[in-house]
């Protein structure tokens, strides 16, 4: 067999052959002389097969007949010079069954194989070399001559899976309760079955596994790959090559539905409780992530993988009908969904990582067409604050070992486009603190309003977003925002400006929005707010956008005109037309006072009000 056997096929082979050494020599002297007399040959016979110590330290108890079994209790199989531990394979019973008369041609085959309580060690050295990789310092010609077996069943129950690599200080253990391989040596595929618990009382959640293994000219392929949980299923196929410019891998995977949860939960609860590793970055005061990303991929291998989904996700969120690639090339890994809806939205996704930098660099493009945000707010925040449809369009790149560290040097742009709708200020004011001031300008009848539009444009710079058009516009007000969205720290810095349409609609008093993305706090301060007010009222007059940054809108694809882009370009009209001359027209400063003193005059009510 070539270099690149699988752990499995190398330990297979080792242990069948020790099997029917043991069972040959048996055989012959049943009769006469104590097995286990002969217990030191049996692990000197193996050694030399495998390069490793082992030892017997239980029962060896031998059947005989046209299939002769043998059955051998607590065995330990030594691990490579280097190994973290001296132990690489501990065996709590081994039971196999060979064909007696096959033997006489040179032939070895197996019945059966079982593995019962057994502890696998896998580990690799600091030049990647694993412990799997079998050596014969002691060569014979019975260990160079020796014809790989045929297993036509292998069976492990209650396996404990250890794997650490040079990085590692400790090693991650997975449980397994059951699996089955058939097939081995055999000219047909190998097909292999495995399931969560060893009994119905097992703490990992049910899964099973089924699929076959076939050889090929430069590598093999799994095929008929079908993984079950309670909501979720994976099928498909893949196929591994090998050549002198390193590893490929390739397939089709598609699912009817995929619960993401059910796969981590899966994973997680196999892992053994005291080795479960602990997501250190995780704050409750934070949105993004400070877990650092463990993506490690071999350098020589590429991937080029095909995924859909009928229903990706979990209750709260689905995404329907998903069509998506997953490459990776020199360590860059790229994942596209050219195809999906939310409910019945529209939405495609591209990400790039370059895992081969000193820092993984990603790139990030998010579009949504006519998104339901009514829904989408409901399912995360489990409240419908607003009921309308929306277009976003989110561009980023970013530089960092965790998503917290991309975000805080992350460059691009971030837009959304709100068509018309309703909002319920009982929503809102529960959302944003009970911000009583505002919504009392925005109130029309009862809890709801007549929502307009909404048009929002940030760019963003070393993980700064500053906006560069915030307006919201209902039937009672204008309102405008600007500021800046410090991405790094999470700290809010803006401002929302309600310019009414009605002049008995006085209480315009601008908000602050400070704290974090998190935790965010809304303060309509009495004095400070009132006083600066009438100069933020009169500033509204001279506010305008960049006319490329509204073109940009237009990409969103929107097929009306958004009312708010035609306030935007009336604001930037009414701004760029305005009379500059001193001697026909006041100055723009001067206008500007002139709306100070009318707006003082006309929040006179309003700020009494106030103190009521």
């Amino acid at each position: 067999m070539s270099n690149r056997q699988t752990l499995l096929s190398k330990l297979l082979v080792s242990l069948a052959v020790a099997i029917v050494l043991v069972v040959s020599a048996a055989g012959l002297l049943y009769l006469f002389i104590d097995i286990d007399a002969y217990r030191n040959d049996v692990e000197t016979q193996i050694e030399a097969l495998t390069g490793r110590a082992v030892k017997i330290s239980g029962d060896i108890d031998l059947t005989l007949s046209l299939n002769p079994s043998l059955s051998v209790e607590d065995v330990t199989f030594g691990n490579a010079s280097w190994g973290s531990e001296p132990q690489m394979l501990h065996i709590g019973r081994l039971t196999g069954q060979v064909a007696l008369l096959p033997l006489l041609t040179g032939n070895i085959e197996v019945h059966r194989l079982v593995f019962i309580d057994t502890t696998l060690l896998l580990e690799t050295d600091t030049q990647g070399h694993g412990n799997w990789s079998l050596g014969s310092p002691k060569d014979t010609p019975a260990a160079s001559s020796a014809k790989l077996p045929i297993i036509e069943q292998l069976s492990i129950r209650n396996l404990r899976l250890a794997w650490r690599s040079h990085k590692d200080t400790n090693a991650t253990f997975y449980r397994l309760g059951r699996m089955k391989v058939s097939g081995i040596g055999t000219q047909q595929p190998i097909q292999i079955e495995a399931s969560a618990g060893d009994n119905d009382t097992s703490p990992i959640p049910l899964w099973s596994l089924r699929l076959k293994v076939d050889g090929t000219d430069t590598g093999f392929r799994v095929s008929d790959i079908a993984l079950t949980t309670d909501k979720s299923d994976i099928n498909g196929e893949l196929s591994l090559s090998v050549d002198e410019n390193g590893q490929r891998l390739t397939g089709t995977l598609s699912s009817s539905r995929l619960r993401p949860n059910d796969i981590v939960r899966m994973i997680a609860e196999s892992l053994s409780p005291n080795h479960v590793s602990q997501d250190k970055g995780t704050n409750a005061n934070k949105v993004f992530s400070n877990s650092p990303f463990e993506l490690n991929l071999p350098p020589d291998l590429a991937i080029d993988l095909t995924y859909e989904a009928q229903r990706l996700g979990d209750a709260s969120l689905v995404l329907e009908d998903l069509s998506t690639r997953i490459t990776a090339e020199q360590g860059v890994v790229g994942i596209v969904a050219n195809q999906a809806r939310l409910d019945d939205a529209e939405i495609s996704t591209a990400l790039s990582i370059d895992l081969g930098r000193t820092k993984p660099a990603a790139t990030l493009t998010l579009t949504g067409k006519a998104l339901q945000l009514g829904e989408l707010s409901r399912k995360i925040s489990d409240r419908k604050w607003v009921d309308s449809r929306g277009d976003l369009d989110i561009r980023l790149t970013g530089s960092g070992h965790s998503l917290a560290e991309m975000m805080a040097n992350a460059s691009g742009s971030a837009r959304l486009l709100v068509g018309k709708g309703k909002a319920d200020l009982r929503d809102v004011d529960t959302m944003i603190g009970g911000i009583t001031v505002l919504t009392s300008l925005l109130r029309g009848e009862g809890n709801q309003i007549e929502l307009n539009c909404v048009a929002g444009s940030f760019e963003i710079e070393n993980g700064i977003a500053t906006s560069r058009v915030m307006l919201a516009d209902t039937q009672n007000a204008t309102i405008y925002g600007s500021g800046t969205v410090n991405l790094g720290s999470e700290r809010l810095d803006l401002i929302l400006k309600p310019k009414p349409k009605q002049t008995s609609l006085n209480v315009a008093v601008p908000v602050e929005i400070g704290g974090t993305l998190k935790q965010p706090v809304f303060t309509p301060e009495k004095m400070a707010t009132a006083k600066k007010g009438a100069g933020v009222l009169a500033a509204i007059g001279l506010i305008s956008f960049p006319p490329a940054i509204l073109l940009g809108f237009g990409e969103l694809g929107s097929e009306d005109k958004n009312p708010c882009l035609t306030i935007a370009a009336q604001t930037n009209d009414e701004e760029n037309t305005a009379p500059k001359s001193k001697g026909n027209r006041r100055s723009t400063i001067e206008r500007a006072t002139h709306n100070v003193g009318e707006a003082i005059d006309d929040l006179g009510s309003a700020v009494k009000g106030l103190f009521k």
